[in-house]
């Protein structure tokens, strides 16, 4: 045996010990990128041994180059696909499709050219190419504390480019073995520090998932509420409301009546002025009492075929009555759309209230736009203001009742308008930061009235 053969040999050692180790990890953890760790190694092994120990004269046919040429484009792209399944990355096709066309290239450049070096250039720089993307991978996209992916990644360049200039000293008998030699020293340190590397990212993940189970064990007690106790403590205080706001809304009808009465009877300025603030707020308190009263409701919506845009159209000038003094300049972008089964009340009901909340949010004034479209088979009405955003506290308890930011608010318009989107089968979505808030109505495309 040659010193050609033996340096190939001895350096494959390393890499038969790796694949042993390979194979048992994903005999135990089944992760295919084991599998494929496995695999890549294994046709890399069986081409040194193979081709590179002088078993088979490859260089002297066309079937032998051939062959030779399909285990470097075949061990590439496992390599390839292998550490894209490892980093959680997509394999780009164009690697498959650049080893294809150059593997039929190479397949008339052989009966073309008897220059060896001429042939292998093209297959040898694609398993440079590959080896370069691969170590760019480790250095760019895994997001690990250790040193291991910094050496993996180095590894696995210097070994791409070391086997490029392989080919250029195939006839070099002195230079030949010490390069077998050095590579499968870099193969074997590539193969260590993967498993380094898979360690360490094992180590995260689970850092993760413990991080996530702690946050889960401390806030149980607050899902455990929100999932099943708040909708039971939502109905009875719903109950509570509708008695207690009959009761109250009877004496506060007779006191607006007298107060009514008596402001005929006087006609001074003064107190004409102070009546009409006792009506005023006499007036704020039943529109509270009203609204406890529909959110405590149980009610069915009237649901007929109507146009969503022409209900915006006809809430127009209410809506201009109450921004316009305010500086808010109420803009529309209706986009064609489909008839649907909607409450038309409701839905006035429920742009009013949402309205209300973006012009309470800008203060200073700002645009206001109402837009509605089809996304994803469902017709959104979206309402966008360029108010200060909804705090993060506040946006979690959003739909809440008596959950609210405004001193005179009873935090009910907005429940009011999750009952509404609910008996319509809608959804509320919102989007929120400090250059403004987005609320996003999502219908179902139902041109017949779902059932309830």
């Amino acid at each position: 045996m040659d010193y050609l053969s033996l340096s190939v040999i001895v350096s494959s050692i390393g890499t038969i010990s790796m694949i042993i180790i390979y194979i048992y990890l994903y005999s135990v953890y089944r992760e295919r990128y084991m599998g494929l760790w496995s695999l890549s190694w294994l046709i890399l092994l069986c081409r040194y041994l193979i081709f590179n120990t002088n078993f088979m004269p490859w260089q002297d046919s066309t079937f032998g180059l051939l062959a030779y040429e399909l285990f470097i484009y075949i061990n590439s792209i496992t390599f390839l696909w292998a550490n894209h399944n490892f980093i959680n990355k997509s394999l780009n096709k164009m690697w498959l499709y650049v080893a294809i066309s150059t593997f039929a290239l190479n397949a008339i450049l052989n009966t073309l050219t008897p220059s060896l070096l001429y042939i292998l250039l093209l297959p040898v720089g694609f398993a440079c190419a590959a080896g370069i993307w691969v170590g760019l991978l480790f250095i760019k996209y895994l997001n690990l504390n250790g040193f291991g992916r910094w050496i993996t990644g180095y590894c696995y360049i210097i070994w791409s480019i070391l086997g490029l200039f392989t080919i250029f000293i195939l006839d070099g008998f002195y230079l030949l073995p010490w390069c077998y030699l050095l590579g499968g020293i870099l193969r074997f340190a590539i193969a260590l520090c993967t498993l380094m590397v898979y360690f360490e990212k094992t180590r995260m993940d689970l850092l993760d998932l413990e991080t996530q189970y702690r946050l889960i064990k401390e806030n149980k007690f607050d899902i455990i509420n929100q999932e099943y106790l708040l909708p039971d403590r939502i109905n009875m205080v719903g109950n509570m409301a509708i008695t207690v706001a009959h009761e109250i809304r009877n004496p506060i009808t007779t006191i607006r009546g007298y107060l009514q009465v008596l402001e005929k009877k006087d006609i001074t300025k003064a107190n004409t002025a102070k009546f009409k603030l006792m009506l005023e707020e006499i007036d704020t308190v039943n529109t509270i009492i009203q609204k406890y009263i529909s959110l405590s409701r149980e009610k069915v919506a009237n649901l007929k075929i109507c146009s969503l845009n022409t209900i915006i159209q006809d809430s127009m000038p209410l809506l201009q009555a109450h921004t316009t003094s305010l500086k808010i300049k109420v803009i529309l972008d209706l986009q064609d759309l489909p008839d649907l089964s909607l409450d038309e009340k409701e839905i006035r009901q429920l742009l009013l209230n949402l309205v209300s909340n973006s012009v309470d949010a800008m203060p200073e004034g700002g645009k206001l736009t109402l837009r509605t479209f089809i996304k994803d088979d469902k017709v959104v009405l979206s309402i966008n203001d360029q108010g200060f955003g909804i705090a993060p506290y506040i946006l979690d308890k959003l739909g809440t009742p008596f959950i609210t930011t405004k001193k005179t608010g009873a935090g009910l318009g907005i429940p009011l308008c999750y009952q509404i989107a609910n008996r319509h089968h809608a959804t509320i979505n919102i989007d929120t930061s400090q250059t403004g808030t987005t609320f996003f109505i999502c219908f179902k495309n139902l041109t017949t009235p779902p059932k309830s």
